[in-house]
């Protein structure tokens, strides 16, 4: 009995010792394999998921741009180009003449912004018209309604009516009386 005893001890300890030795030699191991198989898993899938909302923003930045490469198209087509200021200038004395108007620039300027401000280029114009009152009127609507409006960006910063007297009239044409107007208006036109 004794002896049987000792053989089934001796049994569980080389059964104890094989498993030991299976969990340190088998086990183990796969455990640390399956962390880090585990790790790097969520690694990828945290990349995986960076990836997506990268191709996310990039489709949604896409989009931005191409509405604004579409805007940006039609902004280039109301602009005036540098081809089209003459053009603009004879619309302006057509529609002076076509409303009774007598038609003057006193001044002409461009600005062009620095490269540090956003900003528009554009065409600083003072005219002055002289005519009734309306006529005057006449012009105004007409020049919302010309060629290249509003289909053009046209800013009247200013507007200053006066009456004219006898001695205004020194230098201007004879068609021009005493109490008609002479309307000066501040015309900024931007450009390409």
């Amino acid at each position: 009995m004794f002896f049987i005893q000792r053989k089934l001890l001796a049994t569980l300890m080389i059964s104890l010792i094989i498993i030991i030795f299976f969990i340190y030699l088998i086990v183990f191991p796969l455990i640390d394999k399956i962390k880090e198989n585990s790790e790097e898993y969520l690694s990828n899938q945290e990349i995986i998921n960076r990836l997506d909302k990268r191709e996310y923003m990039y489709k949604k930045l896409q989009k931005s741009y191409d509405e604004k490469d579409n805007e940006l198209l039609v902004t280039e087509k109301i602009l005036i180009n540098d081809q089209e200021t003459a053009g603009f200038i004879f619309i302006l004395e057509k529609l002076a003449e076509q409303t009774n108007n007598v038609f003057e620039i006193k001044t002409a300027s461009s600005f062009s912004p620095s490269e540090e401000k956003e900003a528009i280029p554009f065409l600083s114009f003072k005219i002055s018209l002289f005519g009734n009152f309306s006529n005057m009127l006449n012009f105004l609507s007409n020049l919302e309604d010309n060629p290249y409006t509003p289909y053009r960006l046209i800013e009247i910063n200013g507007v200053n009516i006066k009456r004219l007297v006898e001695k205004d009239l020194v230098n201007l044409e004879e068609s021009i009386s005493v109490g008609n107007l002479e309307t000066v208006l501040d015309i900024k036109v931007y450009i390409q």
